[in-house]
């Protein structure tokens, strides 16, 4: 059975052969392939349906495996404080096995801002302006003109 690609490669070598005098002769045959198009098309359709499918069940199986891990994050945190926590109370700086050794150790100091709003502005970072494509696509639309822009128009596939 031939390819969609080869299918579509024979239908155009005899669209070109084609005259109005010998239309006839042609013209099964560019049925025939024109129907083996279609039944290609519908089996095409078929694999974009199932790998469309496939995509949303590995986008909720990322979401579940993300949950997931979350979850073992924090599980993680809770632990580490509470080992923290009876270790301090212990009084016990430093745990030792054959197999590990536990301590705890003071962590430079960081900054915890509680109000954004009391900040002055010097201390914030001037971001990178980002592009309003919609306002400068709309500009171009109506007729304005700026360099290293055009507008394009696509093709989709629609498939009910």
């Amino acid at each position: 059975m031939s390819s969609l690609y080869n299918l579509t490669g024979q239908f155009l070598e005899l669209q070109r052969y084609i005259t109005e005098e010998n239309a006839e002769m042609f013209t099964d045959t560019l049925e025939a392939i024109d129907e083996a198009i279609e039944s290609k098309a519908v089996g095409i359709v078929h694999v974009i349906k199932n790998m469309e499918q496939m995509a949303v069940n590995i986008k909720a199986e990322e979401e579940r495996l993300s949950k997931r891990r979350k979850a073992a994050e924090n599980s993680v945190t809770r632990l580490k404080q509470y080992l923290i926590d009876s270790m301090e109370a212990t009084d016990n700086k430093k745990i030792e096995t054959d197999l590990i050794t536990i301590s705890i150790r003071n962590n430079a100091q960081s900054l915890v801002v509680h109000s954004e709003d009391a900040i002055p502005k010097m201390y914030y970072k001037a971001s990178k302006p980002t592009l309003d494509k919609k306002a400068l696509g709309d500009f171009v639309k109506g007729g304005g003109i700026v360099e290293g822009t055009e507008l394009v128009r696509t093709k989709s596939l629609t498939i009910k």
